[in-house]
C-alpha cells in the first residue's frame, strides 16, 4: 500500500492530466505500459486491491478524489481564481495603503 501511495504522489502532475475518472482507469491507461512504476501500480490494483482493509480503500479513495475527481472542478477554480487575481489588480493601491 506504502507503494501504491508513492507512486500517486510521484506522478500526481501526469496523473491528474490523464483526466480518468478512477485510480484504475489511470492504471490500465497507456500511460501504464510504459514505465515499471506504472506497471506495478497496475498490478497492485489487479492483485492486491480485494485484500485491502477499509481503512486502506478510504485511503485510496482520498487519492482517487483529489487526483481523479479534482479534475472536474479545475475550470470553476481557474475563474475563481481570476476573479480574485482581477479584483486585486483593480483594488491595489487601496490595499497597499
Amino acid at each position: 500500500m506504502i507503494g501504491v501511495q508513492e507512486f500517486f504522489a510521484r506522478f500526481a502532475g501526469e496523473i491528474v492530466q490523464l483526466q480518468k475518472q478512477t485510480l484504475r482507469d489511470v492504471v490500465t491507461s497507456n500511460q501504464g505500459r510504459s514505465d515499471p512504476a506504472w506497471m506495478r501500480a497496475k498490478n497492485f490494483f489487479v492483485r492486491d486491491f480485494c485484500l485491502l482493509k477499509v481503512e486502506q480503500r478510504d485511503l485510496l479513495e482520498d487519492w482517487e478524489l483529489v487526483l481523479c475527481n479534482a479534475v472536474a472542478f479545475l475550470p470553476r477554480l481557474e475563474r475563481s481564481f481570476g476573479r480574485v487575481k482581477a479584483f486585486v489588480v483593480e483594488h491595489s493601491d487601496q490595499l497597499k495603503l
